[in-house]
């Protein structure tokens, strides 16, 4: 259990993300306040936000389109032919 340093709340280990640099191996926050503050940038830097979205689909053409990530380890990805299926990805805890 850690407690998060955004909300407070005490959570399991799995509810937050890996930083190898701390002293136990997690981020300060846990996952749903890391997605809000990135949320927050994004809002406040759509220009930016758009630029990097492109360099990465760029760079990582084997990943397809994710249309709408609907958790930490779920998407909706939409292939070549409007196609669209659910994906799931593996989380370190």
């Amino acid at each position: 259990m850690k407690t998060c340093s955004k909300c407070g709340e005490t959570k399991d280990r799995d509810q937050f993300y890996p930083r190898p640099k701390a002293k136990d191996g997690l981020r300060s926050d846990c996952k749903l306040c890391s997605a809000e503050v990135a949320r927050k940038w994004q809002e406040a830097n759509p220009d930016r936000h758009r630029n990097n979205a492109a360099k990465w689909k760029a760079a990582n053409p084997e990943q397809g389109d994710i249309t709408l990530r609907i958790g930490a380890d779920t998407a909706i990805r939409q292939d070549e032919n409007g196609e669209q299926s659910l994906v799931r990805w593996p989380v370190s805890s």
